[in-house]
């Protein structure tokens, strides 16, 4: 059972190296299938990824909408963007097509509850507003990794020109490394509640079954065991490896994890569980992650729809995935140099 990575839709080369340390192989949910990064189909065709696109419509009306917004947004500049939002559309500008279609969505999210006509063309709305940001903060996110790798060959490079410079004068040779800022490459915190409250969108599909959830994020996580009562943290390990996932111990352990965790969601008293698997030794001086794993008696829909605020939607939302079946959340965290991804 692949876990689902969340809340976002961009994933870089060093988390999907921190999510192969665990998982053989992990699902990032695509709000659009007409916009896929190439480095991300990469990462699928090397089996360290799985996408899905659970919307089967409206993609042509979404990718005009977004195509639409960018280009009054090149021509406008931010200075008008306020403008751009409280302008009311007028006849002319009502098509599907038009930019003033999002002004409309936009709005939308300030109307009273009881303007919309049913709570299916709520969810509805929901759903395609939510589409439209995930795909706007995955074009945020693939520029800001490509701006990092670029500051990071710039660092590289005057390093580099710093340690010349003090050879040819006879001064003290400069071995310290670069600083660094810019090649973590990991997501950062920008609108982690907005981008947690529109990624529920997926979970309103049915094609969506998953009951393994996968962050690297600790506010998110914080959101989660904070919504709902009934949450317990069932597994934490620490000094699991990075960088072996060929190793053979890897492998048999991500095998073991994958169906001890997948055997948890099954359970109805944690106490049955079995001892979970160890990782393998680490070598000295690599660098190591730690898991946690927290476990809920709800279905998914209405533990993030609850720690989103979108319970009103959720409330009428039908899900099939009853049966008694656990939710469990896998939080990821790096223990190189204390940092948390």
């Amino acid at each position: 059972m692949d876990p689902v990575f969340f809340p976002f839709t961009f994933i870089t080369e060093p988390v999907a190296r921190d999510l192969s340390t665990c998982f053989d192989r992990s699902t990032v949910l695509m709000p659009s299938g007409l916009q896929v990064p190439n480095s991300m189909r990469n990462l699928a065709d090397k089996g360290r990824l799985s996408l899905v696109t659970p919307f089967m419509t409206d993609d042509v009306a979404l990718e005009t909408t977004i195509k639409n917004y960018r280009e009054w947004a090149d021509l406008h500049g931010s200075r008008h963007l306020r403008q751009f939002i409280e302008q009311i559309p007028g006849p002319p500008f009502h098509d599907d097509s038009s930019v003033y279609r999002l002004i409309e969505e936009i709005k939308t999210r300030s109307r009273d509850a009881g303007a919309m006509k049913n709570q299916s063309e709520r969810r509805s709305e929901f759903i395609f507003q939510s589409r439209i940001f995930l795909l706007i903060a995955q074009e945020f996110d693939r520029r800001n990794r490509d701006l990092q790798q670029d500051l990071a060959v710039v660092e590289s490079m005057e390093h580099n020109f710093r340690r010349y410079l003090h050879a040819m004068e006879n001064a003290v040779d400069v071995n310290q490394p670069s600083d660094g800022l810019y090649r973590d490459g990991r997501e950062g915190s920008y609108m982690l509640l907005e981008r947690l409250r529109a990624w529920t969108c997926f979970l309103f599909q049915k094609a969506v079954t998953a009951r393994i959830f996968v962050t690297t994020r600790q506010p998110i996580v914080d959101r989660l065991i904070n919504a709902i009562p009934w949450v317990e943290p069932v597994l934490a390990v620490r000094k699991i490896p990075v960088g072996d996932s060929g190793n053979v111990g890897a492998v048999k352990w991500r095998k073991d994890l994958g169906r001890w965790l997948a055997d948890y969601t099954a359970l109805n008293e944690t106490s049955g569980a079995k001892v979970p698997p160890q990782p393998p030794d680490v070598r000295k001086g690599a660098a190591t992650l730690s898991l946690m794993v927290y476990r809920a008696d709800q279905v998914p829909l209405k533990w993030f729809g609850r720690a989103a605020g979108v319970e009103s939607l959720v409330e009428e939302a039908h899900d099939d995935r009853q049966g008694g079946k656990a939710t469990l959340l896998a939080y990821i965290k790096s223990e190189e140099n204390g940092l948390t991804i």
